[in-house]
């Protein structure tokens, strides 16, 4: 790990150093087509002395400025590449860092499993993209999971739950009238607002809902019971044991599908994603903690 984290640290610095080259050159040559142009608006401000437009200075001018343009636009482009990867190479230091950072209390365990190996006639290049559809292929598989709807049953049982903590909240207290012949009290509830402007600010009062729950109960549950059987989809439905199971599941195959990724970047001579789970990128053990996902 510490070879790993050596080596990327050279990769981004040797990038840099790169840029910082180009970038110079680039300022150099964006100074020298200036200094043509210039020259050129020169000669063309002697016209008057006969200086012709196929006159030999004007044409020297004119093919260092298309050279010069030339080069620049190449630099540029190199500027541009070498941008982006060094930005990547320094992305992908910074997550590694701050996950080890992170994790430091923990300890550091390394993976001990052998990377997949290619398949039959295939290059690094094609093993990287296999697994990175792979990879997304299960990240779409686990969004799937987390937007699945909850059991009607489950929903219902929550509901209740709910319902009766609203209830005891608004129930009315009629000791005072009993007990003094003063008027019953009914609870109140700190609600916030936002006020005029943008302020907030709090009022107290009376829970509709705990207070219609009390009132009718039955027929109170009885109607969110009928809404809830209407929005419900048991039939692609999952509780939370099971969305728990096959999410451990598909985090555990996208760790493994990460792995591969790894391996075949560093096959490829190429950097992992930025967004590499740290514990593909660093061969770390998959029983320490993993990124946040969402």
């Amino acid at each position: 790990m510490r070879d790993k984290l050596i080596s990327l640290r050279d990769t981004k610095n040797d990038r840099h150093a790169m840029l910082r080259s180009v970038s110079d050159r680039r300022l150099d040559v964006h100074q020298r087509l200036q200094n043509w142009e210039g020259r050129l608006r020169q000669l063309q401000a002697d016209s008057r002395d006969h200086i012709s437009e196929k006159h030999p200075a004007v044409i020297e001018v004119e093919a260092e400025i298309k050279n010069a343009s030339a080069e620049l636009a190449r630099l540029t482009e190199r500027n541009a590449e070498l941008t982006t990867s060094w930005q990547a190479a320094a992305r992908l230091l910074t997550s590694l860092e701050k996950y080890l950072i992170d994790v430091e209390d923990g300890g550091i365990r390394l993976h001990e499993g052998d990377a997949s190996p290619l398949k039959a006639g295939e290059t690094a290049i094609d093993a990287l993209e296999r697994a990175a559809r792979r990879t997304r292929t299960l990240k779409a598989d686990r969004q799937e999971v987390l937007a699945s709807a909850f059991p009607v049953a489950v929903a219902k049982k929550l509901f209740r739950e709910h319902l009766h903590e609203r209830i005891e909240a608004a129930r009315p207290d009629v000791s005072p009238l009993i007990d003094r012949l003063e008027p019953i009290e009914f609870p109140q509830k700190r609600v916030g607002v936002s006020a005029h402007g943008g302020s907030a600010s709090a009022v107290y009062m009376i829970d509709p809902v705990g207070l219609l729950g009390w009132l009718f109960p039955k027929e109170f549950t009885a109607a969110i019971d009928r809404e809830l059987a209407a929005a419900g989809d048991d039939e692609h439905a999952l509780t939370v044991e099971q969305r728990i199971a096959k999410l451990a599941e598909v985090d555990a195959d996208t760790l493994a599908s990460e792995r591969d990724e790894a391996s075949y970047s560093e096959l490829a001579g190429l950097l992992p994603r930025a967004d590499l789970d740290p514990r593909a990128a660093l061969s770390l053990h998959a029983d320490m903690p993993a990124p946040k996902r969402d």
